[in-house]
């Protein structure tokens, strides 16, 4: 072997020294690329929700990843050796306080909702199934409350008592948020209210109704929540169900079509950050979803339709539209 010059020994230190700085440089670019916010929602800005832009990447991974829990016995049927009677009924529906619907009673806005291509965003229900669905919502509001169980108001219904004062107008459904915790007690209570059902589906997602029909319905959702973030259990709704804690307790109230209903302390917040809330969005219905052969007057097909909100202001009154939270 050949002694080696100091020549070359510098030239080869160097170059391991280039190497080491550059592999320095790339797992610090990595390190921002994933971790510092910002740097990450460009590079990542195909695959990171709209909802997630300000989580820190260690919450997200824990909370996104996160296994799926099904508690034992959940899909058994509940004996109910008693039955609630409800002390709400339609008739306790303050009808004053609904949102109108004047389309219906307005040919010509009805014709221009169709001429601009708007029909999508025609209300859905009438009068008398909006006074099913807030009964409806008062009732498990009224169940819940009698055993001590806290919930809160999100997704569309979050989303329309910030922008509508109440529901969305073409939404079809309300949805609610419930602690895991009270999981057996929901379970056994809202099973046995006489006149109404509970379907238990899987993932944590089950809906109340009237007995005999499954339509309306409630959404109700299961939330876990750490020192920092309140999610959802359901890891489909997950990518607009992660909301900071501090935003969402201590819970207030908020009046939706006519009711007082509990919401998140900071729900504009929410619904500014985790909700493209400046832009209308009508996806299918759960009617269309179950029947698609069902002919409604609504026409456009079975298609999302988007745009600014600010397009159906002759239509509607909306509120903090392109406003800071």
């Amino acid at each position: 072997m050949f002694p080696m010059t100091s020549s070359l020994y510098r030239r080869i230190c160097f170059a391991r020294m280039r190497i080491a700085f550059l592999l320095f440089c790339i797992l610090v670019a990595l390190i921002c690329c994933v971790f510092v916010i910002p740097v990450r929602n460009v590079v990542f800005s195909s695959a990171i929700e709209y909802a997630w832009k300000e989580i820190p990447t260690s919450n997200l991974l824990q909370i996104h990843y996160s296994k799926e829990i099904i508690p034992d016995g959940v899909y058994q049927i509940v004996a109910c050796y008693e039955h609630q009677s409800p002390r709400v009924s339609k008739s306790d529906v303050n009808t004053s306080r609904i949102l109108p619907c004047s389309h219906t009673e307005n040919a010509s806005l009805t014709w221009e909702i169709l001429q601009r291509q708007h029909g999508r965003f025609l209300p859905f229900l009438n009068m008398e199934q909006k006074i099913q669905m807030l009964c409806l919502y008062s009732v498990l509001s009224e169940v819940l409350s009698d055993v001590n169980v806290e919930h809160f108001l999100v997704g569309g219904s979050l989303l329309g008592i910030m922008r509508h004062r109440g529901m969305i107008p073409w939404d079809d459904d309300l949805d609610i948020a419930v602690s895991f915790q009270h999981l057996d007690i929901i379970k056994q209570t809202l099973s046995c209210v006489q006149g109404f059902e509970l379907t238990i589906r899987p993932h944590l997602h089950w809906k109340f109704h009237y007995s005999g029909s499954d339509y309306p319905f409630v959404d109700i959702f299961f939330y876990q929540m750490d020192e920092s973030y309140v999610w959802s259990l359901t890891y489909y709704i997950r990518n607009t169900f992660i909301y900071p804690r501090t935003d969402v307790f201590p819970l207030r109230t908020g009046i939706f079509e006519g009711l007082r209903v509990p919401i998140p302390g900071n729900a504009l917040a929410i619904a500014k950050r985790i909700y493209e809330y400046d832009k209308c969005t009508a996806y299918p219905n759960h009617v269309e979803l179950r029947d698609p052969t069902l002919l409604r007057e609504h026409p456009c097909g079975f298609v999302v339709t988007s745009l600014d909100c600010r397009e159906l202001s002759y239509i509607y009154r909306m509120y903090h539209l392109h406003e800071s939270p």
